[in-house]
């Protein structure tokens, strides 16, 4: 029932995005921010993003030129990194964190999400897995 109850509560967030690392602003207009960030992205990448492209992986794909504060026009004299993520359930947030501490102890190169599932894989030659729980993790050599 818990792990129906989980599944649920990750589907009803998979029309949400986290943006995160932003500078803070006395002055912060949330929408102005996420219309600036549909406009960055759109350029970006030279067409209309479509629902199912890994913004999450962003900053890994596109490593020529990372999503910065000052793409967003915030952040001063200094730009920082953003993120733009899925938004996980606090089951699949605790379970990526755990996958991604594991993957470092492991040695493998990817770990990442997508619709709100955690996979990993060790290098670019090897099968990815999907980590459905922390039984996964402990049965990865």
């Amino acid at each position: 029932m818990s792990e129906r109850l989980s599944r649920l509560d990750q589907l009803s967030r998979a029309s949400n995005l986290e943006i995160q690392c932003v500078p803070e602003s006395n002055s912060e207009n949330v929408i102005k921010l996420v219309e600036q960030l549909g406009r960055t992205v759109k350029s970006a990448h030279g067409c209309v993003i479509p629902y199912s492209h890994p913004l999450s992986n962003t900053n890994q794909t596109h490593n020529q030129k990372k999503l910065q504060s000052c793409d967003l026009g915030i952040g001063g004299k200094t730009s920082c990194p953003i993120y733009v993520v899925e938004n996980l359930s606090p089951e699949n947030k605790e379970l990526h964190a755990a996958a991604r501490k594991r993957g470092k102890e492991l040695g493998y190169k990817f770990v990442w999400i997508r619709g709100g599932k955690i996979f990993m894989r060790k290098d670019e030659s090897a099968n990815y897995t999907f980590v459905k729980n922390t039984d996964t993790l402990t049965r990865l050599t």
